[in-house]
């Protein structure tokens, strides 16, 4: 019976319902163009969103690299440096030593074979040479 009265039920054509009905289509049309609207503003804003993370990504990715560069550089230099230091300590040592009179002679006679008068330089062959030469017999 429920049936019979939801058939039984018609619409008035009046000009009030057809203004209504104007103004319902004249709404969902507008909202379907705010709707395209926010949808376009949307991609827009994502868009430059996107394209800000990519360009300060990029950047971060060149300053790591750059600075992975720079770390092995100062640590390459610093090695360099310890060794340049332990030579500068070295020489300096030397430098001490040779202020010696008594060394600075000695080094003069074994170096350059220098001889006082009357003295006679005989030149003997080391340990590591005797060894080395019945080695490769």
């Amino acid at each position: 019976m429920a049936q019979n009265h939801e058939n039984n039920v018609s619409h008035i054509h009046t000009a009030y319902s057809k203004q209504v009905l104007e103004q319902e289509a004249q709404n969902a049309s507008e909202r379907r163009q705010l709707i395209k609207i926010r949808k376009k503003r949307s991609f827009a804003i994502i868009s430059v969103f996107v394209v800000f993370v990519l360009f300060f990504g990029v950047q971060i990715i060149q300053s790591r690299a750059s600075l992975r560069d720079t770390n092995a550089q100062v640590a390459k230099q610093e090695t360099k440096l310890k060794t340049v230091k332990k030579t500068n300590q070295n020489l300096k040592k030397q430098v001490k030593l040779l202020n010696n009179s008594d060394y600075l002679q000695k080094v003069i006679r074994q170096k350059y074979y220098y001889s006082k008068q009357g003295e006679t330089i005989y030149n003997l062959p080391t340990q590591t040479t005797a060894s080395t030469t019945t080695s490769s017999k």
